[in-house]
């Protein structure tokens, strides 16, 4: 059947407030303290992560500490000690960007803010 084509719903990114400030701090951090080309790379990261994201929403693996969670949260590794943090919302087609965590930290305190 020529020129049929079928539309898949485009799946959105939506960051959390704390996120995005995470997001902010760490840019700012990065281009002071080790300069512009780390913080594009950290920049050129998320843009990858987002794009792999709309194509595939649930690509991620589920992060294991937060198994016990309603919300099926995945880590998608950004940097050598950081993950973004999210889940996949299929109701509203939606992958909800949480947090960027540093994985050095103590998972029970990402474990406790997620849950507050």
């Amino acid at each position: 059947m020529e020129g049929y084509q079928t539309r898949i719903p485009m799946v959105t990114i939506a960051w959390s407030p704390v996120a995005e400030l995470q997001l902010r701090e760490n840019l700012k951090y990065a281009q002071v303290m080790f300069g512009r080309k780390t913080a594009q790379h950290w920049a050129d990261s998320i843009a990858r992560i987002e794009k792999r994201l709309l194509m595939a929403p649930e690509s991620y693996p589920l992060e294991p500490f937060l198994l016990n969670n309603p919300r099926l949260y995945r880590g998608a590794s950004l940097m050598k000690h950081f993950r973004l943090v999210h889940y996949y919302d299929k109701s509203h087609n939606v992958v909800r960007i949480m947090r960027i965590w540093d994985s050095r930290m103590n998972p029970e305190r990402l474990i406790a803010d997620l849950q507050a």
